[in-house]
């Protein structure tokens, strides 16, 4: 083969490992790694935060601080805006939230989920005040739909939200494509070989004569 032809062979047999790749990953995540990552990882991740906020509740005079201000908490709790739901009541009337909205501009964004909240919320009142803080979890997304948007933003790739499933992705493609090569080559030598053998044995008996 030349040259062109040798990075057409090339490229297909990288493709095609892609493609698999694809498939193992989709599969491997969705049956054996992704309700870990929610359940396991995620679910600890979001038992700590709560911890957090309850031991910040009941913070001797953190009463007088929300009664003076109250603005103060959303420093904390914007941190916590897509990845943990928080928001602040006064008797009875919402006065901080930091539960993603149906923006517009927010739904551009690669990472956004419209996520759905488990309404099973944990009460920490701030003190001896009226003020409450209501954290909720979100549902987790669908596999299907983490998979796909990660698919089809490859900027993404790198960041702290999608590196996880990017490596193994790549891990698969480096295993597929060694594979197929190892298993060209292997094909190639024995058909090499099935051809030559006759002619070794054919210049044989004539040395011999």
């Amino acid at each position: 083969m030349n040259t062109k032809e040798k990075l057409l062979f090339h490229l297909s047999i990288f493709l095609l490992s892609i493609i698999i790749s694809l498939a193992v990953t989709y599969a491997y995540f969705n049956f054996f790694q992704y309700d870990r990552y929610y359940k396991g990882t995620i679910a600890s991740v979001e038992k700590t935060e709560i911890k957090m906020i309850k031991g910040l509740a009941s913070i001797n005079g953190i009463d007088s601080v929300a009664e003076n201000n109250i603005q103060s908490f959303e420093g904390i709790f914007e941190e916590l805006r897509y990845k943990l739901p928080v928001k602040i009541t006064f008797d009875g009337n919402e006065v901080y939230s930091n539960i993603q909205s149906k923006d517009g501009k927010t739904k551009k964004n690669p990472r956004y989920f419209k996520k759905k909240l488990k309404n099973k919320p944990e009460l920490f009142p701030l003190g001896q005040s009226k003020y409450i803080i209501h954290v909720d979890t979100y549902k987790p997304p669908l596999w299907s739909t983490k998979f796909w948007r990660w698919f089809k933003h490859p900027e993404i790739w790198f960041t702290k939200s999608f590196d996880w499933l990017t490596v193994p992705f790549l891990m698969f493609v480096a295993i597929f494509y060694s594979i197929a090569l190892a298993g060209i080559w292997q094909y190639q030598s024995k058909v090499l070989s099935q051809d030559i053998k006759p002619l070794l044995v054919k210049l044989s008996r004539q040395e011999d004569k």
